[in-house]
């Protein structure tokens, strides 16, 4: 059997997210009693928030590739003993760049 050869040529490849958040939380008993039983209270544990990520490649297939990343993220965690958010990561942003010149 003869293999075809698959030629792929990226010029540009990039992915950008402006913002996810993420909010863990736990389901606990309340007081009160609802009609299929008692009410479920949900308190909150994590907070994680991705304010922005940009990834991108350019000129893959030419005498300059280039690539670029940025990330920023944060984190919290609810602290019941004080009743209040106090951060697990602070926000922080991480960024990189790589380019090459290719003879």
């Amino acid at each position: 059997q003869a293999k075809a050869a698959v030629q792929i040529r990226l010029q540009r490849c990039s992915v950008t997210v402006d913002a996810v958040r993420v909010l863990l939380a736990e389901s606990r008993q309340g007081g009160g009693v609802l009609r299929n039983g008692p009410a479920q209270v949900r308190l909150p544990l994590v907070d994680l928030r991705l304010d922005s990520l940009l990834f991108s490649l350019e000129g893959l297939d030419g005498a300059a590739p280039r690539g670029q990343a940025r990330l920023s993220v944060g984190c919290e965690y609810h602290n019941r003993g004080r009743a209040a958010w106090e951060p697990l990561l602070e926000r922080c942003t991480l960024a990189g760049e790589v380019s090459a010149d290719l003879p």
